[in-house]
């Protein structure tokens, strides 16, 4: 979002008549979320006016605590941020962006991940028109990603980013194997909303060489399941 994020932290930049970070606040507490972590960036521009409106103007509906942590200005992927954050998670932990503004209903997403017992849930969406158009334009390799689905359970059992790819997909007989009824999709986004249990927090903050949620997930669980389709906020 540069060059909007030059003066003020993407999670201020106004949509409608609020910082983007209130519809990631309201999504979590409507869903029932009672402790909330807000990672943030330590010194940078914009930094004082987040403290204040989450300390000052915020109005928390049912949250118990919304509790603020520093991170380093080096850490880029979400891995990262979550190593900054695991003395607070104790638990199974929901992570998403604070751009993600959309109707999602994250209570259900929350349900089915424990319905199906899986270890990791991810949320996501079709692709928009332009986005889908990006690939005719130059230089625009690594902005989709290839993801498998199992057709009957939405089951995911293959995640790798267009970037990643040299010439031909890497698919295993295995794959095939364990679900033999796979749909290959490149016209889906992740919507960096994940559900996971704690076991797979603490592989990712182990392993030093993941630095993104992003295509980790089929390969750190055995049980990846995709929670459906978002809807953008009106």
């Amino acid at each position: 979002m540069y060059p909007l994020t030059e003066s003020m932290k993407k999670a201020m930049l106004p949509v409608g008549n609020r910082p983007m970070i209130w519809y990631a606040l309201q999504s979590l507490e409507d869903a029932g979320f009672q402790e909330i972590i807000v990672l943030i960036r330590k010194e940078t521009e914009g930094h004082n006016d987040l403290y204040r409106y989450l300390a000052e103007t915020y109005e928390s509906k049912s949250a118990k605590a919304i509790r603020v942590v520093e991170i380093d200005n080096d850490v880029n992927g979400t891995a990262d941020a979550l190593r900054a954050a695991q003395a607070h998670i104790h638990a199974g932990v929901l992570v998403m962006s604070c751009d993600l503004v959309a109707n999602v209903n994250i209570r259900s997403m929350v349900d089915e991940w424990r319905i199906r017992d899986a270890d990791v849930c991810m949320a996501l969406a079709d692709s928009l028109p332009h986005e889908r158009g990006l690939e005719n334009k130059k230089n625009a390799k690594g902005i989709k990603d290839y993801i498998g689905l199992d057709v009957e359970t939405k089951t995911v059992v293959y995640y790798t980013p267009e970037a990643d790819v040299d010439e031909e997909l890497d698919l295993s007989r295995r794959m095939f194997t364990q679900w033999p009824r796979v749909q290959l999709r490149n016209d889906l986004t992740d919507c960096h909303l994940y559900v996971m249990r704690k076991w797979v927090v603490d592989y990712i903050v182990a392993d030093t060489t993941i630095s993104s949620l992003k295509g980790t997930g089929d390969a750190v669980a055995e049980r990846v399941v995709c929670a459906g389709k978002l809807g953008t906020q009106s």
